[in-house]
Parts: C-alpha cells; sequence; structure tokens
C-alpha cells in the first residue's frame, strides 16, 4: 500500500510540476479599435493573463494597455495591433534569457508617462540574420520620462518605423546590443530626451533629429547614420570610449546644439557639416573626426580639440572660433577663420588658402604649416610658434597685427606688408627663404634677440625699427640679408644690417645704424645710404654712382665696379687694409670711375684700372682727340699736368691727368702704389680681362689726389694720346723759329752782296746756304724731340 501511495504522490507532484512550467499563447484577436487592458483575463483568448513564460499576440487593431509595475512576458507578438504601457513591461525568457518582440503592418509600442518597456538579450531567429526583436512600418512613442531599455545582448531593428521621444523619455542600450533604423524611419528627440548605450550599435537608415536639451550618448559603441542628423536647441550627442559613428548624409547642429567625441571615439562625415547659432564641436581624448564634404561654421560657434585629437576636413572649411589644445587641424583646402583662434601646443596644416580674419588669435607653443596663401586680415599673438610657408604667400593686409615672440617664420612665397598693418617680433626668426619674395609697405618692429633673414627677395617701402619707440637705435639686434634686398623709398633701418646678399639702394635714401659686410654687394645706383657708426666692408662689393654717408673700413672686398663706370663719395674717411681692392673703369677722357673721399684715406690695397679695348686702339693709334669737349668732362678729375707735378711713376713734361681719387689728406705715404693696369671688352661679359703694360699711362699722386696720366711716350708704331699732336706742335714751332731768323739775316746780307756783286751769282749762293741750314736745324730738333 506504501509503494502504490508513494507512486500516486510522485506521478501526482511531476504532472504538476510539468503543468507549472508549460507556457501558453495569449490572443487578442478583436477587429475593433478598442482600449482592452493587459490585466484583463477576459480580453485573452484563452481566459487568462499571460505570464513570464507566455506568449502575448495582438492582432486585427486590438489596443493593448499596461498598466502594472511589473508586467512580464515572454513574447510579445503585435500583428495590426497596438501595445499601450503605462508602468512597466520587461520582455522576456526566464530561462532561457531569449525575449521576442515583433511588430508588423503599422503595429506600435507607446510608452506612456514614466513607464519602461524592455528588451532583453533577444537572439537572430533565421538564416538572414534578421533580428528577432524588430517593427515594420510601425512606432515607439514615448512620452514624459518613459524609458525603453535594450539590455545587453539584444537587439531592436526597425523598418520604415520611427521612435518618437518626448520630454525626459529614454532609450537605454546594453553591451553588445544593437538598434536599427531602416528604410524610411525618423528618430524625433524632443525636451531632454535621451538615447544612452554602453557597448551597443545603431543603425540608422533615414533621418535623426534631436531638440530641447535631448541628447544621444553612446560608449564603445558603433553608429551608422545613413540620414542626415540634427542637433537643435541645446540637443546634443556624446562619443565615447572608443565609439564609431559614420554618417553617410549631412550634420546640422544649431541653436546651442553640440557634438562630443572623446576617449579614442571616431565620428566620420561623409557629406556637409554645419555649426551655426553658438553651436559647439569637442574632440577629446585622442579622438578624431573626419569630415570628407565641406564644413561651415558660423561666427559664434566654437569647434575645439583637446588632449592628442584630430579633426581632419577632406574639402573647403568656414571656421568660427577654433581651440586647438595638443590637438590638430588639418584643412585640405581653403580655410577661413572669422572669429578667435587659441592654439595651445597645436598645430594646424592648410593645403589651401588660409585666410585669418579673426579679431583675437594667441598661438602658444604652436606650429602653422600652409602650402597655399596664408592672408592675415586680424590679430595674431604668437609665443614660441613656427610658421612655415611653402608653395604659397603670406599676406599681411591694412590693420592686421602680427606679434611674434620667441618662434620663427619661414616663407618660400611672396610676403606682403601693407602700409597701415603692424609686425612686432622678438626673440624672432624671420626667414625668407631663397624663393620667397617680401614686400613690405608697414613698419616692422624688431625687439631684443631677434633674426630678421631675407635669403629670396625684399622689396622695402618702410622702416624696421627697435620696439615701438622710432627714436630708439641698436645693434643688439639685426637685419640678416642673404638674397636680394631692394630700397624703394626713402626707409631707416635703426637696428643693425649684416649683408651677405645684395642691397639695392637704388635711387633712394637708406639709413642703417649699423652696416656690416661680408660677400655681399652694395649698389648705389645714384642713391644714398647713411650710418650713425663706419661702414664696415669685409668682402664683397660696393658698386654704382651715390654716397656713403660715413666713414668706410674696408678689410677684403672690392670696391667699384669690373665693367661699369662709377663715381661713388665717401663722407668720411677710407681706411684699407692690403687685402682690399679698388676698380677704375676708364671708357674714354670723358667717362672713367671715380671716388670721391671727404676726409682722409689710408690705402694699403691693390688698385685696378680697366681699360676699354676701344679706348685702348684709340690711345694707340693717336686718334683720340678731345675735338673741343671739355664742357661734356669732369673738370674736377681732368686737367693737363704741368712739368712740377709730383708723380709716382714717370711722365712727361706735358700730361693730360685725370684724378680717379680725392681726398682731404693722404694719411699713409706708402699707400696708393699698388697699381694694375689691365683691358676689358665692354661688348663682352663673358670676356676676361686681360693685363696691359701701361704704354702711354701712368699714374700719380698728390697730397690731395691720385691721377692716371696720358703721356707721349710713342708705343707700338703709334703716338700716345696727344703725342703725335704735341710732337708735330713742337717741330712746327722751331722750323718757323729758324726760319724767322733766317730771314732776318739773310735780308741785311742780301742787302749788302746786291751792291757789291752780281745779282744772279748772289742769289745762287744765298738759296744755297739757306736749303743747308734748314735742313740741319730740323734733324737736331727731331733727334731732340
Amino acid at each position: 500500500m506504501k509503494k502504490f501511495l508513494f507512486l500516486f504522490l510522485f506521478l501526482y507532484f511531476f504532472i504538476n510540476f510539468i503543468d507549472c512550467q508549460t507556457s501558453y499563447s495569449w490572443n487578442i484577436d478583436y477587429n475593433l479599435n478598442e482600449n482592452y487592458f493587459f490585466q484583463d483575463q477576459a480580453n485573452w483568448l484563452p481566459v487568462g493573463v499571460p505570464g513570464a513564460l507566455d506568449d502575448a499576440t495582438v492582432i486585427n487593431g486590438g489596443i493593448v494597455t499596461n498598466y502594472l509595475q511589473n508586467t512580464k512576458v515572454n513574447k510579445f507578438n503585435l500583428y495590426d495591433g497596438y501595445l499601450i504601457n503605462i508602468g512597466i513591461m520587461n520582455i522576456t525568457d526566464s530561462f532561457t534569457n531569449f525575449g521576442f518582440v515583433m511588430l508588423y503592418n503599422g503595429g506600435g509600442i507607446e510608452s506612456k508617462d514614466f513607464s519602461t518597456m524592455g528588451l532583453t538579450t533577444c537572439s537572430q531567429y533565421d538564416k538572414q540574420n534578421e533580428f528577432d526583436c524588430y517593427l515594420q512600418h510601425s512606432e515607439i512613442n514615448m512620452f514624459i520620462g518613459s524609458r525603453f531599455e535594450v539590455n545587453d545582448l539584444a537587439s531592436l531593428s526597425l523598418y520604415n518605423d520611427s521612435i518618437t521621444m518626448i520630454s525626459n523619455s529614454r532609450i537605454v542600450s546594453g553591451l553588445k546590443s544593437h538598434i536599427a533604423l531602416k528604410g524610411n524611419g525618423i528618430i524625433m528627440m524632443e525636451e531632454s530626451s535621451i538615447v544612452n548605450s554602453k557597448g551597443g550599435s545603431f543603425y540608422f537608415d533615414n533621418n535623426v533629429t534631436l531638440t530641447d536639451t535631448a541628447y544621444i550618448r553612446v560608449s564603445n559603441c558603433i553608429i551608422n547614420q545613413f540620414g542626415y542628423m540634427s542637433f537643435l536647441v541645446n540637443s546634443s550627442m556624446v562619443l565615447e570610449d572608443k565609439s564609431k559613428l559614420y554618417s553617410e548624409d549631412s550634420l546640422w547642429v544649431f541653436d546651442d546644439g553640440c557634438i562630443v567625441v572623446n576617449t579614442s571615439s571616431t565620428a566620420f562625415f561623409k557629406k556637409e557639416v554645419y555649426f551655426a547659432d553658438s553651436s559647439y564641436l569637442f574632440v577629446t581624448g585622442g579622438s578624431i573626426v573626419w569630415i570628407q564634404g565641406e564644413l561651415f561654421a558660423s561666427l559664434e560657434s566654437i569647434l575645439s580639440a583637446w588632449e592628442g585629437s584630430v579633426i581632419y576636413i577632406q574639402n573647403n572649411a568656414t571656421f568660427g572660433s577654433v581651440i586647438l589644445e595638443s590637438s590638430t587641424l588639418i584643412v585640405e583646402n581653403t580655410c577661413f577663420i572669422d572669429g578667435v583662434l587659441f592654439i595651445d601646443h597645436g598645430k594646424i596644416v592648410v593645403n589651401g588658402v588660409f585666410t585669418y580674419n579673426a579679431l583675437a588669435g594667441l598661438f602658444i607653443n604652436a606650429t602653422v604649416e600652409n602650402t597655399g596663401d596664408f592672408d592675415l586680415f586680424g590679430n595674431i599673438m604668437a609665443n614660441f610658434t613656427k610658421f612655415e610657408i611653402t608653395k604659397g604667400n603670406f599676406n599681411v593686409y591694412d590693420y592686421a597685427f602680427l606679434v611674434l615672440y620667441d618662434s620663427s617664420v619661414k616663407v618660400d612665397g611672396f610676403i606682403y606688408i601693407s602700409n597701415e598693418s603692424y609686425i612686432e617680433i622678438e626673440r624672432t626668426d624671420f626667414f625668407v627663404s631663397d624663393m620667397g619674395q617680401m614686400e613690405s609697405k608697414g613698419n616692422i618692429y624688431l625687439n631684443q634677440e631677434t633674426n630678421f633673414n631675407n635669403v629670396g627677395t625684399l622689396n622695402i617701402h618702410s622702416g624696421i625699427y627697435y620696439t615701438k619707440d622710432l627714436s630708439i637705435k641698436t645693434s643688439d639686434v639685426a637685419v640678416s640679408n642673404s638674397g636680394t634686398f631692394n630700397v624703394k623709398e626713402k626707409i631707416n633701418i635703426n637696428v643693425g644690417f649684416n649683408n651677405k646678399g645684395t642691397l639695392n639702394v637704388n635711387k633712394n635714401e637708406l639709413f642703417v645704424y649699423d652696416y656690416s659686410q661680408t660677400n655681399g654687394s652694395i649698389q648705389l645706383s645714384g642713391g644714398s645710404i647713411s650710418s650713425d657708426k663706419h661702414f664696415k666692408i669685409n668682402g664683397g662689393l660696393v658698386e654704382g654712382s651715390g654716397s656713403i654717408n660715413n666713414s668706410v673700413s674696408q678689410t677684403n672686398g672690392v670696391i667699384g665696379s669690373k665693367s661699369k663706370i662709377n663715381n661713388i663719395k665717401v663722407n668720411g674717411n677710407l681706411i684699407a687694409t692690403e687685402s682690399s681692392k679698388m676698380i677704375f673703369v676708364v671708357d674714354s677722357i670723358e667717362s672713367f670711375s671715380t671716388l670721391d673721399i671727404l676726409d682722409d684715406i689710408d690705402y694699403n690695397g691693390e688698385i685696378e684700372i680697366r681699360f676699354s679695348i676701344d679706348f685702348i686702339q684709340d690711345l694707340q693709334s693717336g686718334k683720340l682727340k678731345l675735338e673741343n669737349k671739355t664742357s661734356q668732362l669732369n673738370t674736377n678729375n681732368l686737367q693737363l699736368a704741368s712739368s712740377s707735378s709730383s708723380s709716382s711713376s714717370s711722365s712727361s713734361d706735358d700730361s693730360l691727368k685725370i684724378n680717379l681719387i680725392n681726398f682731404k689728406s693722404n694719411k699713409n705715404k706708402n699707400g696708393l702704389n699698388n697699381v694694375l693696369f689691365k683691358t676689358y671688352d665692354p661688348k663682352n661679359s663673358n670676356d676676361e680681362a686681360k693685363n696691359y703694360d701701361g704704354c702711354g699711362v701712368s699714374t700719380s699722386k698728390s697730397d690731395k689726389s691720385f691721377s692716371l696720366l696720358f703721356n707721349g711716350n710713342s708705343c707700338g708704331g703709334g703716338s700716345k694720346l696727344k703725342g703725335g699732336i704735341i710732337a708735330a706742335i713742337v717741330i712746327s714751332c722751331a722750323v718757323v723759329v729758324v726760319l724767322v731768323a733766317l730771314v732776318v739775316h739773310y735780308r741785311e746780307r742780301l742787302r749788302f752782296f746786291s751792291k757789291t756783286s752780281k745779282v744772279g751769282t748772289k742769289f745762287k749762293s744765298f738759296r744755297k746756304s739757306i736749303r743747308n741750314s734748314v735742313s740741319l736745324k730740323s734733324t737736331n730738333k727731331e733727334n731732340n724731340a
């Protein structure tokens, strides 16, 4: 009996246990759009309320409302049905942890005020990779603080659907969950609604609009967006913890909207991005924002990158204000900044025209690289900043303000500085490369420990000063020229000037506080150069015609041109060492180089006098004549030398002398002796000058001048300059004197003989005597000549 009782009880409990674990399908099947309470047993077929293990199905327009706080079902299917959730509904499988929700043909889920719906770990149900939880042609409407949860591993897919979130509603996505909105669906979030995902993914096939402080916050999440995204009225999106956003359409951020890309996250936008009305972009924590389309940001907007982040714009970009801290901004085309630009240990790269029109810009330990033009209309103050402009120009326009401290500027293109701009440089290297050119029309102010270096071409119309006090002069800072420095107007350079290139003074007045030259050149070209200190010439050239207004100290280099007439005036002293050199060109007795020294000369170097080959040919052939051209000559430097002239080399009694050097006094009596004669061909610039033996020329020095003499010595079968003319004059005069004397003498004898002898015999004797006397006198005079 006990055995049968035990068996009966075992079977009873086993059957009841199996019965407890059985799930039922509950249906509401009414062809009426009426509202049915989920908890009303009479509404379900079979009669009862679906439980946590049961499936619930609503078809044919049925509307089911849940108002309890702990409603659980395993599966909830809606076929043309509608669920209104007022309480808390969790759709889950307590054993397998698989939940399932399906909405078809206009079915919907509506979560009422402060209610919660949940999806927990939905699974895939077929081989086509569709999600277990999906809606089609349906809606999810959430009002006033309602909450829709897609928990760990759960998925929600919407096809041609919409999600509307109003007034603090929230979608929470769990780890590895997935929310997809495909087709023509729309997400509309308003009034502080939230999408919050950690480790999930989103797929939006259409537009997403957030407004009224709504925001999307995702962590370690992937968002694929194929419609446009709009963030309006304080709404925002936060990507963090390696989240990724891929947008195929445009992004609109207006009215204090905000996009935050944080902690190694990435946002990619294939089309245009718009920021307006005090909107913001924050990229931080090593994150990346890549915009393939154009960027349009209004003046009130702020775009910023922090902590090693990158903003990369593949097209044109227009910014309001930009903040870069230890981060990089790259623009592959034109860049326009109209607001504040702040860079701290950051870098900006523009591979197109960079137009800066901001009222305030502060660069600290920054780098600016530009391969196009850099047009500065605004204000920049830079500390420890590097500007490098390649394949483009650097233009500083009217009313622009550029202050550089401890920085460097290198420009390979053209630099233009307008006359109404302001540039101040301190402890900065300003470098115009050999490929660059600078047009400076505004004053440049160099402060302490600054190097202004020109290797290209600089056309300067205005001054270079030490600080804004134009009266201060110093050599503590200097302009270094290794290129071409063209003076275009009367200017002052109140600092040092180290010249290794070409200084073209042109027909202008240049003041340099302290000038030194090494292997460079001064081209006067009718202008003047002045200094408060003596000019130090240690190599290079001083050429042209003009004035040097102070003393010149020459330890090397050349004063004068090899092929052009130079007339240089030194208003001071000239002191030169043995390694120095002067060159004087003589093309004719009317055209020759001169050097006038106002004060004293102490010259120990070489003097090279170059004659044109045409002049030498005329000199040697005796064709050279003054032909009454005295009015065209330099009367101060051309004169006839008398026999009393003091000479350093042999000269004739009568010579033509031209003064090459004039001075007040010669401090070195042994100087001006190292003279070399050469000839050159002015018609052939490639022809090297040849040494000339000095035939017919010599030099002379006195207490006031150094001169070149053309004497009457015969050379090469011809006569020197006036040599033939002078000899002819001397001989002719001698012959005339002799003839006059003979005529007087023999006239008296003729009278005498006419009285004492026959006329015919005496006349023959008289004629013979005259011939013999004239022949003898002429021979003696020619020998003496």
